[in-house]
């Protein structure tokens, strides 16, 4: 009888072997399966430790730099935790539908003829008459949605759920109203889609300091987190660049350590935060600033004697619309320029700044580049073009640049060098009162009355840092 009972025991054993899917890989091997080319940097190792440690209940943000691999390793737990819950329903969000979409087609497409799912979950397919890029199932009963942010996501609930960049760009991030969009679809649509089991997954670049991201934090912040859908709400933050000694880093990098400096150099970082620190700032260190604020300190560096030798000098003019008195002044900036862009300084030799009809404009500029023997540099629109024309006809050299983003944007990187004392103006000279004065009171919004200086001497500095880094403009993002 006994020997009869093992025998039994050792058949159902065999059957169990051949029916049942293998045990489930921990999301560190699945992901490795997933993506066998790619390289599993110690920051993809944190995000997939964050991602797998979730639980019911459990909402992550993960903040990080663009093109960090964030979409991917989500895409990844997503996939993993599928097939470990094959009726479960799914959605995958992002700031249009059509980028989500992409997503849901990867995944989708990893289930049905995939590397690593197939063989990890040989059990879990695709239902026949469900296969949409958009809307599909699993022959096990699980949903999947993929759905832009803001647009309708009733008619289903979600176990699994994932807002991957709800912000396009920083126009849509400066926009109130998009914000606010952002803010009522989240609330009042996403948080009442979920399952009492749930998991969220928040991630993107930031943008501005009330991003979605950034109003989450402030009501973590306040105590206010059981009005986020009654979540457990973590946080994985990680800057391109560990600088700030008052925050502990996950990865326990060194200060000035890059996050991923097989890919990204800290050469390159910085020279992505000299062509645009604002966006630099915000995307790669996840410390957005908000317009409105005090851009440049009012204790800038000073000098006595300039700096020249082996310096590069610029003229850059922004010029007025007319002559009234109600309209912007014409500004000259001249700027001697010395050194790589991560380290670039300057030197304010002249501000020429008046209310000039264009024969005088003329007058101006002619005798600055008589005197520094350089092109001016002037903005090129539709405005400018017959002051170009002009200031061609009475023998003065003008090089059009095409103005990128606005003024407020435009200035962050001079701001930048100006606040860690990279561009001095002189001890004393008449014109340099009215350049502090208006250089302090800028904010970069309708505020401002005037705003000229700071466009001329950001166009400097970006001429600057565009020479010596062989073309890289301030503006790009």
């Amino acid at each position: 009888m006994q020997r009869l009972q093992r025998q039994a025991e050792v058949w159902r054993t065999a059957r169990r072997s051949q029916t049942e899917p293998p045990a489930a890989p921990s999301l560190t091997d699945y992901w490795k399966a997933r993506y066998p080319k790619y390289q599993l940097a110690t920051h993809i190792q944190l995000m997939i430790a964050a991602l797998a440690e979730l639980k019911p209940g459990d909402a992550l943000i993960i903040t990080m730099p663009p093109r960090h691999s964030k979409t991917e390793t989500v895409k990844a737990w997503l996939e993993w935790m599928l097939g470990q819950f094959p009726d479960a329903e799914a959605m995958y969000t992002s700031y249009s539908v059509r980028l989500a979409r992409t997503s849901s087609r990867s995944i989708r497409n990893e289930i049905a003829t995939g590397l690593a799912f197939p063989r990890y979950f040989p059990n879990v397919g695709l239902a026949e008459d469900s296969q949409a890029a958009t809307d599909w199932g699993t022959n096990l009963g699980g949903f999947f949605r993929a759905a832009g942010v803001g647009g309708s996501i009733t008619g289903m609930g979600a176990r699994f759920a994932v807002i991957d960049d709800p912000l396009k760009d920083r126009k849509a991030a400066e926009s109130e109203i998009v914000r606010e969009g952002v803010w009522e679809w989240f609330t009042s649509g996403l948080l009442t889609r979920l399952s009492p089991d749930a998991s969220l997954v928040l991630m993107h670049t930031r943008w501005h300091p009330d991003d979605l991201a950034g109003k989450v934090l402030d009501m973590l912040a306040a105590g206010e987190g059981d009005e986020l859908g009654g979540l457990t709400w973590k946080h994985l933050n990680l800057a391109a660049i560990y600088d700030d000694p008052n925050v502990v880093d996950p990865m326990g990098r060194e200060l000035g350590e890059a996050l991923w400096p097989q890919r990204f150099t800290l050469k390159r970082l910085l020279g992505m935060k000299a062509a645009n620190e604002y966006d630099f700032e915000a995307l790669y260190q996840q410390r957005p600033r908000k317009r409105g604020g005090q851009v440049f300190s009012d204790s800038p560096a000073r000098y006595e004697v300039p700096v020249l030798d082996g310096a590069r000098i610029v003229i850059a003019v922004d010029t007025a619309s007319s002559q009234r008195k109600t309209a912007d002044f014409t500004a000259f900036v001249v700027m001697a320029g010395r050194g790589v862009p991560s380290e670039m300084q300057a030197d304010v030799l002249e501000v020429r700044h008046g209310r000039y009809d264009l024969v005088q404009l003329g007058v101006v500029a002619l005798d600055l580049q008589a005197t520094y023997g350089v092109d001016i540099l002037m903005e090129e629109t539709a405005q400018s073009l017959p002051i170009i024309q002009y200031l061609a006809t009475i023998g003065v050299r003008v090089k059009g640049m095409k103005p990128v983003g606005d003024k407020f944007t435009r200035a962050q990187p001079a701001a930048a060098a100006w606040n860690q004392g990279r561009i001095r103006v002189p001890v004393s000279t008449p014109w340099v009162s009215p350049l502090l004065s208006e250089v302090s009171s800028f904010t970069g919004t309708t505020a401002d009355d005037h705003d000229d200086q700071v466009d001329s001497l950001s166009y400097g500095w970006a001429e600057l840092v565009t020479d010596a880094v062989g073309g890289f403009f301030v503006g790009t993002a």
